[in-house]
């Protein structure tokens, strides 16, 4: 229970294979876990390591997938410029099938960890996936964030950019990240 006891006043969450074995039931140090997903197998890996955590802690989880603002094509070319209003009714379109895309892979996620005893909620904001996912934490008064990280450094990082780097660096709270590769388990760190 020390070492536990010492990484939450340092902010670091180590997952634990064996929670409820050294965390006390009932402990509110992290009644509020949000897991960022996007859809890949890859984001997914993150959900072994938050249920023994959520069910230790009696953590209720939040499933928050972001979804890209669709964009209003405008054009400007020999034929002259388009007006917005002639795709405003596309862009309605697309913006609720992509909101339902982000429930029709969230739910599944969301039964199956109902289904392990935790208490889960779907969340699916529109925006940047940084700020959604900060701001969705901030809403809730969330106590931890939860992502997988795929760990690309050099040219990669500077050309693509980092939401999980860019999540630590703004986050409200702790941030638990999953370091994970295709094919593989992945290595767990956090900070």
């Amino acid at each position: 229970m020390a070492v536990i006891e010492s990484a939450i006043q340092r902010d670091v969450v180590y997952p634990l294979d064996n929670a409820h074995d050294v965390v006390q039931p009932g402990t509110n140090s992290y009644r509020h876990i949000v897991v960022a997903l996007d859809g890949s197998e890859l984001a997914e890996k993150i959900l072994p390591v938050v249920v023994p955590l959520a069910r230790a802690f009696g953590s209720h989880v939040t499933l928050l997938r972001v979804v890209a603002p669709t964009q209003l094509p405008i054009y400007a070319g020999d034929v002259g410029m388009y007006s917005p209003r002639i795709y405003y009714g596309d862009v309605i379109k697309l913006e609720k099938e992509a909101r339902r895309e982000a429930l029709d892979y969230l739910s599944p996620r969301c039964e199956q960890l109902e289904q392990e005893g935790l208490a889960v909620s779907c969340c699916t904001p529109e925006g940047s996936a940084v700020e959604s996912i900060v701001e969705h934490a901030r809403a809730v008064d969330a106590d931890l964030i939860a992502v997988t990280t795929h760990g690309r450094g050099g040219l990669g990082r500077l050309v693509f950019g980092s939401v999980a780097e860019a999540v630590l660096r703004s986050a409200p709270c702790p941030v638990l990240l999953v370091r994970v590769q295709d094919g593989s388990e992945g290595e767990s760190r956090s900070r």
